[in-house]
This record gives structure tokens, C-alpha cells and sequence, in this order.
């Protein structure tokens, strides 16, 4: 459907194709560029993948134009891509934009073509500037722009929801309850296996002095 919206009604299949082949040939060039040749303003991988690291969705969009507002109609170009339907870079929080140009490339030009993409994204976005000159471009200009973590985008995370983690309680043993006291005086007599031993014991009304007057093993003997 974005390869009929795109194209006209006397467009070829082969063309059709060809511009969605066309797309993803710049891609590759722009990821390409970015990662293997230096800059001017140097970015590489590790810039790539701090604005890949944004929760969300990612945009990626390549344009080039030559004429006397080269930087501008390029960056045109590349987020208003016909193939990326109603993807925009309004409110991403993480963008890199890479410019490859002529020497002679007047520096207002890129002012303005780099304002464009900051008053579209987050106020407080993280924005990776580079650019490579190179003078085979003439009057040429390359525009690449990589935008990642849009606000309002299925499978982002809000704020809340990132800081909502589930804990866990610490698990603590219940203590085991007391044993009961044994009733009665335990004694371990010499010889034999350790055990508890329960001694009757006397009511105090019944310890009178007669009583405590005969030896323990004759009352014992006696009960």
C-alpha cells in the first residue's frame, strides 16, 4: 500500500520495487557512512547505539539534494519519506543527524537544516551531531537522521511503568513454639542413657515438718 501511495499511476512494478529497494540501499549506506568512514564532527557506532538505546520505536530516513538549500531540502527528505508513511520525529528523545557535504557548504545552511530537526524532537532530547566532508559531494548533500523513543508509541514505557517493580518479601522462618516444661525434677543417673525423669511431687499442704523429716527415698518408698 505505501509503494501505491507513493508512486504514480503509470509507475512499473520493477520501478515500484526499485524505490522500496532503493530505501533500504540507503539505509545501509547511511548506517555505512556512519560507523565506518571519519568525520569532520565524528560519530560511529557507539553513537549509534546510545540513540538506539531509547525504549520505543526507531525512524530512519535518508535524503540528498543539490541545489541552493541542499541541507534543508535534505533533511526534508529524509523524515518526510513517502515509504514512511505518517512516521514522524516529533517528540523522540534520542536522534542522530549526519550531515556528508563539499567543503564549500556555507555553515548557515547546516544551522538551518539542524534547527528543523530540534524544534521537532523532545525539548530534552539527546541529539548526536556529526558531519563528514567530502568534496566528491559538489554541490551535493547527505542527509542521515536515526530518531528512537517516540512518546505515545505501543511498547514504550512510561515513567510509572518503568518504575513500578514488583517486590519481593524477604522470607523469614517462623520460630519453632517452646517445648512445654517437663512437670517435675529430671535427674540422669550414672550409667544410663540420658531420659527424663518426672518425681512425683507432694501437695504443700502435706509438707509438713514430720514429713520433711523422713528421707526422700523412704517417702518415695512409702507412696
Amino acid at each position: 500500500q505505501r509503494l501505491i501511495n507513493a508512486s504514480s499511476k503509470n509507475t512499473g512494478v520493477k520501478d515500484a520495487f526499485a524505490m522500496a529497494d532503493n530505501v533500504l540501499r540507503q539505509a545501509v549506506q547511511g548506517i555505512a557512512d556512519i560507523i565506518v568512514k571519519p568525520g569532520y564532527i565524528n560519530v560511529d557506532f557507539a553513537d549509534v547505539r546510545t540513540v538506539m538505546s531509547e525504549r520505543g520505536l526507531a525512524m530512519m530516513g535518508i535524503g540528498e539534494a543539490a541545489d541552493d538549500n541542499a541541507a534543508v531540502d535534505a533533511v526534508q527528505k529524509a523524515i518526510n519519506s513517502p515509504l514512511l508513511e505518517n512516521q514522524s520525529i516529533k517528540g523522540a528523545r534520542g536522534v542522530l543527524l549526519n550531515f556528508t557535504h563539499a567543503s564549500t557548504l556555507p555553515i548557515y545552511q547546516l544551522s538551518e537544516a539542524s534547527k528543523i530537526v530540534h524544534d521537532m524532537v523532545d525539548k530534552e532530547a539527546n541529539i548526536i551531531f556529526g558531519d563528514v566532508i567530502e568534496d566528491e559531494m559538489a554541490e551535493s548533500v547527505r542527509v542521515t537522521v536515526i530518531a528512537t523513543g517516540f512518546d505515545g508509541l505501543h511498547g514504550a514505557e512510561t515513567p510509572e511503568e518503568a518504575a513500578s517493580v514488583t517486590q519481593l518479601r524477604p522470607y523469614t522462618p517462623k520460630p519453632a513454639p517452646p517445648k512445654p516444661a517437663a512437670e517435675g525434677v529430671s535427674f540422669l543417673r550414672k550409667g544410663q542413657a540420658k531420659k527424663l525423669v518426672n518425681a512425683p511431687q507432694l501437695p504443700l499442704e502435706d509438707l509438713s515438718e514430720e514429713v520433711l523429716d523422713i528421707p526422700t527415698f523412704l517417702r518415695r518408698q512409702a507412696d
